[in-house]
């Protein structure tokens, strides 16, 4: 359920000790990438995000109904499609991408354990964010896969997986 990703997500504020690098840092690269393996079935990887915006605005472009607006496709490289399909209230949107094949997505693949196995497919998810959690001042987005035919939130899709920005 979505509220056990947000407690999942407060979790890991408390405990930020054991993350490897999971890749070296990229001269030019806005992100750096980080991994914490929980137990044999779990691992988590952490991407820090380096944006040359003010914090105000960055919270305003993952907005859903502004991170996936048809128009993102035009300037993204590898996402071929995406949409609003449902909008339950600000912040909180049932959206659909398509990505498109990406050398980048083959890196992602290979971070994920899943080399190859990056296809331009339709990945819906249900996007939240919440103000002042999990404390007062900082704010959380839960990007989280859907399975089409059940409608249910579920960790992950292919290579697709739930996302917990914060």
């Amino acid at each position: 359920s979505l509220e056990e990703l947000f407690q999942r997500a407060a979790t890991f504020m408390e405990d930020q000790d054991g993350w490897e690098p999971a890749r070296p840092v990229q001269e030019g690269v806005p992100a750096s990438h980080f991994c914490k393996t929980i137990d044999s079935n779990v691992s988590y990887l952490l991407t820090q995000c380096h944006l040359p915006l003010p914090f105000d605005q960055a919270l305003w472009i993952l907005n859903p109904e502004v991170f996936y607006d048809p128009l993102r496709a035009e300037f993204d490289p590898v996402v071929s499609e995406c949409r609003v399909v449902r909008l339950f209230a600000p912040g909180d949107a049932l959206v659909s991408r398509k990505m498109t094949s990406h050398p980048l997505l083959l890196t992602v693949g290979s971070l994920l354990g899943m080399p190859g196995s990056v296809k331009a497919q339709d990945s819906l998810f249900r996007s939240v964010r919440r103000r002042d959690f999990p404390r007062p001042g900082m704010w959380c987005c839960i990007t989280a896969c859907v399975d089409p035919e059940q409608m249910m939130i579920c960790e992950g899709q292919g290579v697709e997986k739930t996302r917990v920005v914060l």
